[in-house]
């Protein structure tokens, strides 16, 4: 068959050659015959043996670990951060911040000292913003998630191979495309693509690279193949002190996959612009990071935020960008209804809503078990807009089936923000699933919802409980506490052959949470993490004390529910 075939194709060749040497008429048709075939033919690269790219690339990858600005151990500079969600030739929303950053001994704190939203007064969006899109990204690094420190936890999907990991050379073709002049160095310019052998999110795009160092002085990357986020970052590099440093970033972030107008560009997209000055390489003691806290907020300053933004800015607003300040503003200055959306979540991560001064327990509203079947309830408790260091809150709940109410409460005092040392104290007359114990991680309170679905065998349980936390520094929180409880089986229960309707279980507990790399960005007054730890580590010693004989409600005079 093969032979077939290329004897047809040498047959045909001869042919369309010499046919100018048959007769008009059969030279006509042939040639129209010929002129309605097209034959597509793959695309052809043609590398020289010694690609000079790859001698170039390979200066890069011994020298990166200088370059790369995430190793410098101490910095300080100022970044002007815009965000803004475009359509067509509209600019929806524009966001701006300004903040101060520190880095000294792998510790980088983020104090945002200026922010504005259009339409909102809260600075919780534009936080929200800063710490969602990059400012910066360390392309000698292996890889990169395109939200930054907020990304998906699924890395395997939302990672893309940056085109310096230290295997580069075998993921990614290299091309020398032009070399100049530029002062007393020397740029090269090289395109970069996956090479087609290899399964990974990938990227494409140019590299500058600058003799002086062989280091970058500018990259553009997009994916090698767009999916649902369609992105483009480019990012400029400067010498501050004989030293490499971002400069500026652009970034294009948009859903390629859907449009409401299919003759207008995708929505919706995003436009972010860093710009970074005032670097430093000298960091004061003053100005050293001390907080647990990454990314926070300086409410003192965020009253000079318009001064301060408007000498931050490289270039005075678009007329579309002032258009949307005055647009928006406009539109919610009598209803504030972005600001009380953006409060709102500020607690959603715990499972609550804040409405003002209160948060409201959404997991207290309604929940489903075997044993109660349906319970209403509410849960209310004050937040730092009330009383900036203490908290009070109560629930309650009513079973559908058990025709039981369940109720409790708690008072919470921050003693100390930055390290949260915090000491609560707790009352609960309500029910615990046996052998169920939420104690060891209180992070998975708001998934107790769906436990409970499946839950059937309860006991009910009178307890006072006082507890201590305290991040003694970012990875490592401590915590002790001391449960006095009386537990009574809400179905058969022996022990040792008798028969028992109930028990005390008085607790002494102590625990370390150990998480080595998490980052906390302080919300409101709420800390929520950046990044988890790897890895987490808990280890907890847990006594039980016989304090007072006697089950709680004898001791207390209580009656159970």
């Amino acid at each position: 068959m093969r032979n077939r075939g290329l004897l047809f194709c040498v047959i045909f060749l001869r042919f369309v050659v010499f046919a100018d040497r048959l007769p008009a008429q059969i030279q006509g048709r042939v040639m129209d015959a010929t002129a309605q075939i097209s034959i597509p033919l793959p695309e052809l690269i043609v590398t020289p043996k010694d690609n000079p790219a790859l001698r170039i690339i390979r200066k890069v990858l011994e020298n990166k670990q200088l370059n790369n600005f995430e190793n410098y151990p101490n910095y300080t500079y100022r970044c002007y951060f815009k965000t803004s969600a475009d359509r067509s030739d509209h600019t929806l929303l524009i966001s701006e911040t300004v903040t101060l950053c520190t880095k000294s001994n792998h510790r980088l704190e983020e104090k945002i000292i200026a922010t504005r939203t259009s339409g909102m007064k809260t600075p919780l969006f534009g936080q929200a913003s800063y710490a969602l899109f990059y400012k910066a990204i360390s392309f000698y690094n292996h890889s990169f998630q395109l939200f930054g420190e907020t990304g998906s936890a699924n890395k395997m999907q939302t990672d893309y191979v940056s085109p310096l990991c230290d295997n580069c050379l075998g993921a990614y073709r290299f091309q020398l495309d032009e070399t100049y002049i530029q002062g007393n160095d020397t740029i090269f310019e090289i395109q970069y693509f996956p090479k087609k052998t290899r399964n990974f999110n990938g990227l494409k795009g140019t590299l500058l690279v600058s003799s002086n160092g062989y280091a970058l002085s500018r990259i553009e990357v997009q994916p090698a193949e767009t999916g649902l986020i369609d992105f483009k970052f480019t990012q400029d590099y400067r010498l501050v002190d004989g030293k490499w440093f971002p400069e500026n970033m652009e970034e294009e972030i948009h859903f390629s996959q859907y449009r409401f107008d299919k003759t207008k560009p995708d929505y919706p997209v995003y436009l972010i612009t860093s710009r970074i000055d005032s670097v430093s390489f000298d960091v004061p003691d003053r100005i050293r990071p001390k907080g647990l806290d990454r990314i926070y907020i300086d409410e003192k300053g965020l009253a000079k935020s318009d001064s301060l933004l408007d000498r931050a800015r490289p270039a005075p607003l678009s007329e579309k960008e002032r258009h949307a300040y005055h647009t928006v503003d406009s539109m919610f200055a009598k209803v504030p209804v972005l600001d009380i959306m953006a409060n709102a979540v500020t607690r959603l991560n715990e499972g609550k809503i804040s409405v003002k001064k209160l948060d409201v327990d959404i997991g207290r509203i309604y929940s489903y078990n075997r044993y109660e079947g349906t319970r209403y309830g509410l849960g209310l408790y004050t937040n730092e807009n009330w009383i900036r260091f203490l908290s009070v809150g109560a629930y309650f709940g009513y079973g559908i089936n058990d025709k039981k109410w369940k109720y409790g409460g708690n008072l919470a005092l921050t003693l100390n923000r930055s390290h949260d040392l915090k000491i609560n104290y707790s009352y609960q007359n309500s029910l615990k699933e046996t052998g169920f114990d939420l104690s060891d991680n209180s992070e998975i309170e708001v998934n107790q919802f769906l436990r409970n679905g499946i839950a059937y065998r309860f006991d009910h349980c009178l307890e006072h409980k006082l507890e201590g936390n305290y991040l003694i520094f970012r990875p490592l929180k401590f915590q002790v506490s001391l449960s006095v409880k009386d537990l009574s089986p809400l179905y058969d229960y022996s022990f040792q052959g008798e028969n028992r309707s109930g028990y005390a279980a008085d607790e002494l507990r102590f625990a370390i949470r150990y998480a080595p790399g998490e980052r906390y960005m302080l919300w409101g007054n709420h800390r929520m993490p950046l990044t988890t730890g790897n890895p987490v580590l808990h280890f907890a010693y847990v006594r039980g004390v016989d304090l007072v004989s006697g089950c709680l409600s004898c001791r207390l005079g209580e009656t159970g529910a």
